[in-house]
């Protein structure tokens, strides 16, 4: 069975792969957990499909009821009701989508082509959501390089050469052959970290280390 099954370009593999309690388990390419849709080929294109739809439909949503509302009322909306959608669950399938571009013109009730949707983002402060994106997934580095969570990290990742330039903290990037691995949180974001300069990754706490990624 599919939970919300509505993209007809992915069909369910028709493999019994283990009885349990005398019934056959149907094999799967796709399945939703937690909210999340996993697929037999780790593609978060499902995923963020998904995802888009939802929060457009609460964009219309608000398009249509808070229409003659003040900018501020509207961007509080968006913060409440739709970024957290698009948000949720981000460091495991890392989605690419437009939403914050829609989000500006709803909130500043600017829909003219002519109009630019960069100047409209930042005369709002907002932030792209691949940045912020980018910055929970170092936060969350940050936290498991310091044992702050109980997440470790895998077999095959260990610190780097002190040969290669960078600070003392860097990890070896894994070699990757296939994307699904290549933009999976460790690999992705071991890039970023070892791009940090090390008043960064040497943060004291965690609010200190938020406050240097804001530099």
């Amino acid at each position: 069975m599919h939970e919300n099954d509505d993209n007809p370009q992915e069909d369910p593999l028709d493999v019994a792969i283990s009885p349990i309690c005398n019934d056959l388990l149907e094999g799967v390419s796709y399945h939703k957990y937690l909210g999340v849709v996993i697929t037999s080929t780790l593609n978060w294109g499902t995923q963020s499909e998904e995802v888009k739809k939802k929060v457009n439909r609460i964009l219309g949503v608000l398009q249509r009821n808070l229409s003659p509302c003040s900018s501020t009322i509207k961007e509080c909306a968006y913060f409440s009701l739709a970024r957290p959608l698009a948000e949720y669950a981000t460091t495991a399938w890392s989605p690419h989508t437009s939403i914050q571009r829609r989000a500006a013109r709803f909130v500043q009730q600017d829909y003219r082509r002519i109009s630019s949707v960069t100047e409209t983002l930042d005369k709002l402060g907002l932030k792209y959501l691949k940045d912020r994106r980018d910055r929970k997934d170092l936060e969350l580095f940050y936290k498991i390089h310091y044992n702050l969570v109980d997440i470790g990290f895998p077999a095959e990742i260990s610190p780097g050469s002190q040969r290669t330039r960078g600070h003392d903290l860097r990890y070896r990037q894994p070699a990757c052959a296939v994307n699904a691995y290549k933009y999976s949180f460790f690999p992705r974001t071991i890039r970023a970290w070892n791009s940090l300069e090390i008043v960064a990754v040497k943060a004291s706490n965690l609010t200190v280390f938020k406050a240097e990624l804001t530099k």
